[in-house]
């Protein structure tokens, strides 16, 4: 469970860093990465049954517990695949926070 934390913690920071960098403003980083982590699990839950618990498995605050092994018997992703998606929302932030740094700075 430290383990799926402690993940949780860089991968959230590392978020905000690429939102940030993209986004050129920290207030709307911080939006954004509240609304990841608080809006979007509470809007997946009121999708239909087959879309909100597959939708609900790749939020950042249900993938901790999936990384650690500590999810329901019914959660979507094994371990492996959890930290795949939580690596996935830390490389695409970073990504598009380095591409638009390069081209509004080149």
């Amino acid at each position: 469970m430290l383990l799926g934390m402690s993940l949780s913690v860089v991968v959230t920071a590392l978020v905000g860093l690429g939102l940030g960098a993209a986004m050129r403003a920290a207030s709307a980083a911080l939006l954004t990465v509240a609304g990841l982590l608080f809006v979007l699990p509470t809007l997946a839950n009121a999708l239909p049954q087959p879309w909100g618990s597959w939708v609900s498995s790749m939020t950042l605050s249900s993938l901790p517990a999936q990384v650690s092994g500590q999810a329901p018997a019914d959660s979507m992703l094994s371990p492996f695949g959890a930290l795949t998606v939580m690596a996935a929302y830390a490389a695409i932030a970073l990504g598009v926070g380095a591409i638009v740094l390069i081209r509004a700075d080149a």
